[in-house]
């Protein structure tokens, strides 16, 4: 479980780095800083840059649990964590439309998704071929 866990700690700060990179490219692309709604809240705030590292680790770590957990209790751990990380990869690139502010700021944090979905996929399942 630890190995699956660490792996996913590395997929995710891999990640981090590149997202902080995108985070500072996007909000000089878009000439200021990129703007989101928060749930619950009537006005727009800018993309706070610690939730870019928030939100690059703790899926990480989460999925290096799952992962962990379902290595231990079923068969075929590859194929359900697989099938698990594409439904909360769907769901997941649904909220920027929902909550970003212009076009460039979806952009960027659809990037954002794709770079810590693919990293951290591939760290556990690197992790889990060891």
């Amino acid at each position: 479980m630890v190995k699956f866990i660490q792996a996913g700690l590395i997929g995710g700060v891999l990640a981090t780095i590149i997202n902080l990179v995108l985070y500072f490219l996007g909000n000089a692309i878009n000439g200021g800083p990129m703007l989101v709604k928060p749930p619950g809240q009537a006005g727009t705030i800018p993309l706070p840059f610690f939730m870019v590292i928030v939100m690059s680790v703790v899926p990480g770590v989460l999925a290096g649990v799952l992962y962990g957990i379902l290595n231990r209790f079923t068969a075929r751990p590859n194929a359900i964590f697989l099938a698990i990380a594409a439904i909360i990869f769907i769901l997941m690139f649904m909220n920027p439309l929902i909550a970003a502010q212009g076009v460039t700021t979806i952009v960027v944090l659809e990037v954002m998704h794709v770079v810590v979905a693919g990293l951290v996929i591939w760290r556990i399942l690197s992790a889990a071929k060891n």
